[in-house]
């Protein structure tokens, strides 16, 4: 009986299929879950519709999201107005943050963007912000670290007393982006700001350490009441910069041609003394430096503009009424 079990096994071995082998392939090498996890993976809020009433996504993270479904990110709550909703009643949710730590915000068709959602990534620690389309108040507020990717405009108190992390704007900010709260002592407190369009009034006010780096043109009050840190104004800087200053550099960066236009109705206050003109060595890694960054893939800022930064420059000292140990440095004309 056994010799008999023993040969009809070995006839069967000899007439066994063998899987092809692509299927084989598969089954030794399963496909990833997510073959685009840019796109299947992350958690993606769709906004449902234009909003009548501002809204706080404050406590909406990837450190608070880590490992919840669908219907626990729907639950959590946010607050409109003086109530708070479920963030299913405002957005369509898909994706999770079980294998990418990207949350990615996008407004619906024909709408004004996430305008009127404010404090995206307040106080995060760790992952992505993924913002397709204009913000609202305060994003990045008090960041502590992670990365902020802002597809379009960004409204005041953009990066307002962060202490870490990176935040990077294609379009337009506000008013006091990377500075401090009325009544706050310091602002911007490390980490870096790229904004590739304009910046409003009063960037940097209160800074006490880190880099904003601005395309275009700025406001007035550039780095009021600085403490230290970095601004670089790639486009030149509106009037009265580094007022009350106490250290800190400030860089207005603008083509030496358009510098005297910029000097124009007392661009700089009086309280400044002025110094050597001369091209900076240390400007060099600098633009090195700001040449790897990047936006998906492309250049932040574009080869020209950091070629503003080979010129000469002349350099001022103040504000003497605080203490004087700041200083800019504007562009020389030829």
């Amino acid at each position: 009986m056994l010799k008999s079990l023993q040969a009809a096994t070995q006839r069967n071995r000899g007439h066994r299929r063998r899987l092809p082998q692509r299927l084989f392939q598969r089954l030794i090498n399963p496909l990833p879950r997510c073959v685009q996890p840019t796109v299947n993976c992350m958690l993606t809020l769709t906004l449902k519709k234009q909003l009548s009433l501002p809204i706080d996504v404050d406590s909406v993270l990837p450190e608070n999201f880590a490992g919840a479904n669908t219907t626990q990110i729907g639950d959590h709550l946010v607050w409109c107005g003086k109530q708070q909703q479920p963030l299913r009643d405002f957005f369509d949710i898909s994706g999770s943050t079980a294998e990418d730590s990207t949350i990615q915000w996008a407004g619906c068709p024909g709408s004004n963007g996430l305008s009127r959602v404010n404090r995206i990534g307040h106080a995060m620690t760790t992952g992505t912000m993924l913002v397709r389309g204009d913000t609202g108040l305060q994003t990045g507020w008090q960041m502590q670290g992670g990365r902020i990717e802002v597809i379009g405009n960004a409204d005041d108190y953009l990066g307002a007393e962060m202490t870490g992390g990176s935040i990077i704007v294609s379009g337009d900010v506000g008013n006091h982006a990377g500075s401090r709260f009325n009544g706050e002592k310091i602002g911007m407190n490390r980490g870096q700001i790229f904004i590739q369009g304009s910046a409003g009034n009063g960037l940097g006010q209160g800074m006490r350490r880190g880099t904003i780096v601005v395309g275009k043109q700025t406001g007035k009050l550039v780095g009021w009441n600085m403490l230290a840190g970095t601004i670089i104004c790639l486009q030149g800087c509106g009037p009265h910069p580094g007022a009350g200053m106490k250290r800190g550099t400030i860089i207005a960066a603008a083509d030496p041609q358009a510098t005297l236009t910029i000097k124009e109705n007392d661009w700089l206050l009086p309280s400044f003394s002025t110094g050597a003109t001369n091209t900076v060595p240390i400007f060099q890694p600098l633009k090195k430096w700001l040449a790897a960054q990047t936006l998906h893939g492309q250049p932040v800022f574009s080869p020209d503009q950091l070629n503003l930064l080979d010129h000469p420059y002349q350099v001022f000292h103040g504000d003497r009424l605080n203490d004087g140990r700041g200083e800019i440095f504007l562009a020389a004309p030829n």
